[in-house]
């Protein structure tokens, strides 16, 4: 868009004059505000923003076991994993924890943020008659909100973790959280939601895992981090509990109205755990 500013001689052209830089101030002042909206430079909007649950059942069919799920969530160059719960910059390590009812098994992805564990997702494995595994997703309801599942049958000789998961075995439970990592854990700095966005939709272009509102699995295994909430969740959340709202509104997201004016893209805040701010390993 050009501008053309005609000044003329005395007083009427110094008005025309003025009345001109007046217009070009207020459309510098548009289109420096349109400018803000843009989302390359934003790492994560809203907690859900950094885990896509399609993304992570094609994670579960390529893991060997359990042990090898949760290295596949948090070793370096990972790109399923983009959590940030307490907004300090960095990718939040997910822990996994193994159950089973009958003949159907289960995994609860967990974060631990200021000590306590948030359950983030589950994923259900039921064994049909047909030769064949219901798999199933499904995103924490104070995350996601309600009814956020992903299902797909397949076959189970596509699936590299049944017979992992139907031999006599002891399950899983992870000893490591960002307090105490593995050896092969380096804190990764959180990508921007768009990058994020874009490596999710390359990992599910093919899936099979399609969206529902409801659960498919017959027999329902109960996960043993149901009901695992932190109130030290400072990310913005789909349904929080009445603790992490109060925590929330004592200290707000860096991408809530009350503080996204005094936010730039390259800031990296810390996050407050009434005194506990890091752990050792430097995770969180």
């Amino acid at each position: 868009m050009k501008l053309r500013i005609f000044a003329g001689t005395g007083s009427k052209g110094g008005t025309l004059l003025k009345k001109s830089l007046g217009v070009l101030l207020v459309l510098g002042l548009m289109l420096g505000g349109c400018g803000g909206g843009d989302s390359s430079n934003v790492t994560v909007v809203n907690a859900k923003d950094g885990l896509n649950i399609q993304a992570l059942c094609e994670v579960v069919k390529k893991a060997k076991d359990a042990e090898d799920l949760e290295k596949k969530l948090n070793e370096p160059g990972q790109k399923v994993n983009n959590l940030d719960l307490d907004e300090d910059g960095k990718v939040d390590y997910v822990s996994v924890t193994e159950f089973t009812k009958g003949k159907t098994h289960g995994f609860s992805f967990t974060v631990s943020i200021g000590g306590e564990k948030q359950e983030v997702a589950t994923v259900q494995i039921e064994e049909n008659s047909d030769g064949t595994a219901s798999v199933e997703a499904q995103g924490n309801q104070h995350v996601y909100g309600h009814g956020h599942y992903y299902h797909s049958r397949i076959g189970v000789g596509d699936l590299l973790l049944f017979h992992y998961l139907t031999r006599p075995h002891t399950p899983y439970a992870s000893r490591y959280s960002s307090y105490s990592p593995p050896s092969y854990y380096a804190p990764q700095t959180t990508r921007p939601v768009d990058t994020y966005r874009s490596d999710a939709a390359a990992m599910t272009k093919n899936s099979s895992f399609k969206s529902g509102g409801s659960t498919v699995i017959v027999n329902n295994a109960p996960s043993p981090n149901a009901g695992a909430t932190s109130r030290y969740v400072k990310a913005p959340l789909s349904s929080p509990t009445t603790a992490q709202r109060s925590y929330q509104t004592s200290n707000p997201s860096k991408y809530s109205s009350t503080s996204r004016s005094s936010y730039s893209g390259s800031s990296r805040g810390g996050s407050s755990y009434g005194g506990r701010s890091g752990g050792s390993g430097g995770g969180k």
